[in-house]
């Protein structure tokens, strides 16, 4: 019994998780088709993190998925999530496809 309790609180120490920023723009009430996009990668021994430019291929991605009409009321969230060898990145950008009377 001792013996799984020490695991449990190994475990506990070396694994973590938290969310490290969330934005948001402007969302009006008639929205078109929502659109999500995301990007992750493991940051092994926390010596290659995920790089600036995920943001432009996240936008580049969601206004792919509304064939170019544009794309509205965008959300990112970026977290992390912490093992012994590094950590997990992830972000992700959900927004709305712009109708063709918000031209």
């Amino acid at each position: 019994m001792k013996r799984i309790l020490a695991l449990a609180s190994l475990a506990l120490l070396l694994a973590g998780c938290a969310v490290k920023s969330v934005s948001l723009s402007s969302i009006s009430a008639d929205r078109g088709q929502l659109v999500r996009a995301s990007v992750s990668r493991l940051n092994l021994l926390f010596l290659s993190p995920l790089p600036q430019e995920r943001l432009e291929l996240l936008l580049a991605e969601l206004d792919g998925k509304c064939q170019g009409a544009g794309v509205t009321g965008i959300t990112t969230k970026t977290s992390e999530g912490w093992v012994l060898i590094g950590m997990v990145e992830k972000t992700e950008a959900s927004g709305y496809c712009r109708l063709e009377s918000e031209e």
